[in-house]
């Protein structure tokens, strides 16, 4: 029971970090010139973590009991580094 709640609770903050990272994907299309080149090494790094973030939550997702924990206390410490990447360039902006 403990594990289903672990996989909602990691669905949940997979869904509300790529929502996120949509709405500033759209709002760096839309940013000044002369802004562009941080923005768009920005936005690069942040790929990079949710192509990270995306993996480990799929690992998570297929492997059974034995080795879900270990794949959840990864997949959690992805998840937040991405978060704090996603504020960092919410601040740039």
């Amino acid at each position: 029971m403990a594990n289903l709640k672990n996989k909602e609770q990691a669905k949940q903050r997979v869904d509300e970090l790529l929502t996120e990272f949509e709405k500033l994907k759209a709002k760096a299309r839309n940013a000044q010139s002369e802004r562009k080149k941080e923005i768009e090494d920005n936005m690069r790094e942040l790929e990079l973590a949710e192509r990270d973030l995306r993996e480990k939550y799929d690992r998570m997702d297929n492997f059974g009991q034995t080795t879900l924990e270990e794949f959840s206390k990864e997949f959690f410490t992805s998840a937040e580094a991405f978060s704090n990447s996603l504020e960092s360039a919410k601040r740039k902006f």
